[in-house]
């Protein structure tokens, strides 16, 4: 056989080896941009009912997130517990610890007003609010969650009486944003009932305040009636730090039966590209007897929305 044609056969399967690196390459490019990045974790009002108050019950859910649940992120909430003391924040970092679940928020409420008219109830609510951010400082957290109350009755509707509502609200939370720097905690707001379900007054309170250390909470439920959940979302997915996937009943595919999470995926991940942290929410069961499903309990229910979030991930069709 000639050198030429050796050459010649050597390029050629160069070339072929080379045409084949570069298509599965492109393949693995595809592949990689099929998957959605986010973790999982789950909401404290998830398991209300089990824990009751209970600070010991609360210590017992940690090793359940991660031993039953096979989660690794927790957000705790004030609505299963109180301010506690130091030496529960010392129990609640050796229970962290000891499961390997850390505490990514502490979703804080029934701490007053942070938009009320009168300035002293506006500065009062944020020192309550201050022993929060404390608390997920210890806890190694990266962010608390604010209702935002305080606005006048019928003042939806009324541009100026909106307005006045949106500015003294803002400087409420920039003493909280200035409080929370120090300790690099972030301060969320989470669309929770009142003006804080008005996407249009979010994104003002986004826009006066404009602090890249102040974001949304985007939840999936919490909205009225005549606002559309799906645009409701979008709308608040610009500052977005963490998602909460409200849910309440899950059919046999697995889906979950009032909202269209596969609709709300492609908002947040695809639209939006976060590629952060989403918790669960259950609140259920809620309308399983009228579906005609089987009502789960608060693990079981839990359970379904992570394989829900875990199927998700992957896009199909890409």
């Amino acid at each position: 056989m000639s050198s030429t044609h050796t050459r010649r056969r050597f390029l050629g399967s160069t070339l072929v080896g080379a045409a084949a690196l570069a298509a599965s390459s492109r393949v693995f490019s595809a592949e990689e941009k099929r998957k959605r990045r986010y973790d999982i974790g789950v909401a404290g009002i998830s398991f209300s009912q089990m824990v009751g108050g209970d600070f010991k019950k609360l210590l017992g859910i940690f090793p359940v997130i991660r031993e039953e649940l096979e989660l690794s992120f927790f957000d705790l909430t004030t609505a299963i517990m109180t301010p506690p003391s130091l030496a529960m924040v010392g129990q609640l970092q050796a229970a962290s610890q000891k499961s390997g679940v850390a505490v990514r928020n502490i979703l804080v409420g029934g701490e007053g007003n942070l938009g009320a008219k009168e300035k002293a109830e506006r500065e009062r609510a944020v020192r309550y609010h201050r022993k929060w951010i404390d608390v997920a400082a210890d806890l190694g957290a990266s962010a608390i969650r604010c209702n935002w109350g305080g606005e006048e009755r019928g003042m939806l509707g009324k541009p100026e009486v909106e307005r006045d509502f949106v500015v003294r609200s803002g400087d409420a939370f920039r003493a909280l944003i200035d409080y929370g720097k120090a300790q690099k905690i972030d301060i969320m707001v989470e669309n929770h009932g009142g003006a804080s379900s008005q996407p249009r007054l979010v994104v003002a309170l986004m826009k006066e305040v404009n602090d890249r250390h102040f974001g949304t909470l985007p939840d999936f439920g919490n909205f009225p009636p005549e606002i559309d959940r799906y645009e409701g979302i979008d709308a608040m997915m610009p500052w977005a730090k963490t998602i909460s996937a409200k849910c309440y009943d899950f059919g046999p595919d697995g889906n979950e039966l009032t909202i269209d999470f596969a609709r709300m995926m492609e908002i947040v991940c695809d639209k939006h590209g976060y590629s952060g942290y989403v918790h669960i929410e259950y609140e259920g069961p809620r309308y399983a007897a009228e579906r005609g499903v089987a009502p789960l309990d608060k693990l079981e229910g839990v359970r379904a929305a992570k394989r829900l979030l875990e199927r998700l991930r992957e896009v199909e069709g890409a």
